[in-house]
């Protein structure tokens, strides 16, 4: 399968289309919780999605028709590919040096995403939505490494992880989450430097996974 080459207006197109296809056929959970999941079983998950179709499939408030699969499933797909255009993309500037290039690219991810779910007519984004997404990133890191998930996490908590890159990538995410997340009074600041340091941490895990399959 070709991915196609990276394009802000094309990403935003197709996380409208994947939104409205959500809202026509009913989800337990938001679109804009949907398509970050998504999102985040690209970067990280691309061995095994299992998890991520398994949060797909149990919401549907409705048994979807041989119609609601086929369009889901090819908005998905195109979502799938515009996300991965994306990663792609940010990761290639990384690796050119081009530090400037891969923050505005994460920069247009995020706020193509925002745009495409707002033409979809999506107007809430909660913070707390956020904060699961967050949480269940850390936890498929550690379950992907089969490090149990402790009653009370720490930084400390990641030492049990045997990828040194990943717990540099993982150690300002799990900081930020534990100590700063929760200083930050102003709703909209909390919910922008959540999806930021939830973005870069999302390709840097992404880019980690291409060096790896190089090796």
């Amino acid at each position: 399968m070709e991915i196609p080459s990276y394009s802000l207006s094309d990403w935003r197109a197709s996380v409208a289309r994947f939104a409205e296809e959500i809202l026509r056929v009913g989800h337990e959970k938001s679109p804009f919780w949907i398509t970050v999941r998504t999102f985040v079983s690209a970067s990280c998950e691309t061995d095994d999605p299992e998890p991520f179709y398994d949060d797909l499939d149990s919401g549907f408030k409705r048994e979807l028709t041989e119609e609601d699969e086929a369009r889901l499933d090819e908005a998905l797909s195109s979502f799938w590919d515009q996300a991965t255009a994306v990663l792609i993309a940010i990761s290639e500037a990384y690796s050119d040096e081009d530090e400037e290039r891969s923050e505005e690219i994460t920069d247009e991810a995020i706020s193509g995403l925002l745009s495409g779910l707002n033409d979809a007519g999506v107007k809430t984004m909660s913070d707390a939505e956020l904060l699961e997404l967050a949480v269940l990133v850390i936890n498929s890191r550690l379950n992907f490494h089969n490090v149990p998930v402790e009653a009370n996490f720490s930084i400390k908590s990641l030492n049990s992880i045997p990828d040194l890159e990943e717990r540099k990538i993982l150690e300002p995410f799990v900081t930020f989450l534990i100590e700063d997340f929760k200083t930050v009074e102003d709703r909209e600041e909390r919910f922008a430097l959540l999806m930021q340091i939830l973005f870069d941490t999302l390709w840097a895990l992404f880019y980690l996974g291409l060096e790896e399959d190089e090796e």
